[in-house]
């Protein structure tokens, strides 16, 4: 949860109102994913839904998802579960990492070291978003 001046925020994947991603788009008369090659890990284990369990990874399928997701289901290969239990350790790292970054923000915020405006928490964000690239030119 991040805390700004006007209330508590989660960041989330945004949808249209009809409640479809935001990424797809129509094609002639096809819906096509507009970001299929560089897509977000939540949309690359859609329609599983993965967990924690005791340090096991476990897996079940989203059984809404059958006919929704334009590009996917059932239209491509099999998915490598060794690849993506590899991806889902990367992912459990990055959203540790990531609540490191959010827990200190709010730590500023709650100590009044800064305003709480969502411009400065996107410079605030901005720093981390930027340091991989810093260190790995």
């Amino acid at each position: 949860m991040i805390r700004l001046r006007d209330g508590e925020y989660y960041l989330v994947l945004k949808k249209r109102l009809d409640g479809t991603c935001i990424f797809n788009k129509w094609v002639g008369d096809k819906l096509v994913c507009s970001v299929h090659p560089v897509k977000p890990n939540v949309c690359r284990y859609y329609p599983f839904i993965y967990w924690l369990d005791g340090g096991v990874i476990k897996f079940e399928v989203y059984d809404k998802a059958l006919g929704y997701c334009p590009p996917g289901i059932n239209k491509g290969g099999y998915a490598n579960f060794r690849v993506e239990i590899s991806s889902i350790e990367d992912a459990i790292k990055t959203k540790a990492e990531f609540k490191e970054i959010i827990n200190k923000w709010n730590d500023l915020f709650k100590k009044g070291l800064v305003k709480g405006t969502l411009e400065e928490f996107m410079q605030y964000i901005e720093q981390f978003v930027d340091e991989p690239s810093r260190k790995n030119p």
